[in-house]
């Protein structure tokens, strides 16, 4: 059975990274949409460089085979900082997968997978202006939800 991919979409205002799961020896022998990515433990993480709003970044991500990434621990989100660093040389502010458009204050994300990351930018999740979808590294910070 195959894994489905989790995608992360880094926003300079708003360029693209994702993740996905490990290549399966069928998929060894024809990358397809995926392409070569950067794996920490099941999971593996990708950078694409285009400028899209949260909505289309996630469907961009879908049509390859994943999601905009979701983070669990600390070494997943030091992990996709680093990722974001070694395509850009900073950190520019990056969309991941969590949003709260269904109800407000409810963080959900989008791979489907627990809302279980709570190591935020203090005062985060602010849903500043009443925006649905978090966002890493916004003004240089560690991380902002929007």
């Amino acid at each position: 059975m195959m894994k489905k991919a989790s995608i992360l979409l880094l926003s300079a205002f708003l360029t693209a990274a994702f993740t996905c799961t490990p290549p399966t020896a069928e998929q060894k022998s024809d990358e397809g949409n995926m392409g070569a990515c950067k794996s920490l433990g099941t999971r593996c993480f990708k950078f694409v460089s285009t400028a899209r709003a949260w909505a289309e970044s996630e469907r961009h991500c879908v049509a390859m085979g994943g999601n905009l990434a979701s983070v669990h621990s600390i070494d997943e989100y030091s992990f996709i900082q680093d990722l974001i660093r070694e395509h850009t040389d900073g950190t520019p502010r990056t969309w991941i997968g969590g949003y709260d458009a269904v109800q407000e204050g409810l963080w959900f994300w989008s791979d489907g997978s627990r809302f279980d990351y709570t190591n935020w930018y203090p005062g985060e999740p602010n849903n500043s202006g009443s925006e649905h979808c978090i966002e890493m590294n916004f003004g240089g910070t560690v991380t902002n939800i929007h």
